[in-house]
């Protein structure tokens, strides 16, 4: 996603109704030693914006990971602000409290904002997106960067390191 393009999707975050994030266990509840963030409803506009986006790279995916993708489960835009983390887990799941991640096969991350790790001008320091691809015990590092699309299996352990000043937007979003 270019960058004014970004920018205007963060404008509508700052000015969007924010709520806690959960995590989906037996039930959706807010469990603070494992996640904290805020995710942040926007216009319908927004969203469609964010959706043609997404929905144009689909054939590239699709076509990397050699799988058919028919569908996404839905944007969720969130933020991390000061101490925002989310300790290592997976996206795919046979929840009762939400059917559909038992479909996620791949995990979208659209980054909105830079790291100062990688842009001097960026918006946060820390919010690493860890990788530990077949749970190895070294993870793959992913350090954001404005406009950066990060796609993995959706079963795939990862977590993101707490933010340490800032704030870390981000779009996230599952194929299937």
């Amino acid at each position: 996603m270019d960058e004014a393009t970004c920018r205007r999707v963060q404008a509508a975050m700052d000015a969007g109704v924010r709520e806690p994030t959960e995590v989906i266990g037996d039930d959706m509840t807010l469990v603070e030693d494992v996640r904290s963030a805020c995710h942040i409803e926007v216009p319908p506009a927004v969203f469609e914006l964010i959706d043609a986006h997404l929905d144009a790279q689909r054939l590239a995916v699709a076509t990397f990971f050699q799988w058919r993708l028919d569908g996404r489960e839905g944007v969720n835009l969130l933020r991390y602000e000061p101490g925002g983390f989310y300790k290592p887990h997976v996206d795919r799941a046979d929840l009762p409290a939400w059917p559909p991640a038992a479909r996620r096969a791949l995990t979208v991350i659209l980054f909105l904002e830079s790291s100062r790790a990688v842009d001097p001008a960026g918006g946060f320091t820390g919010g690493v997106l860890r990788l530990f691809p077949n749970g190895e015990d070294t993870p793959l590092e992913i350090i954001p960067r404005r406009g950066m699309l990060v796609v993995f299996p959706a079963d795939t352990l990862h977590e993101v390191t707490p933010v340490a000043d800032g704030h870390r937007d981000t779009v996230v979003d599952w194929f299937s």
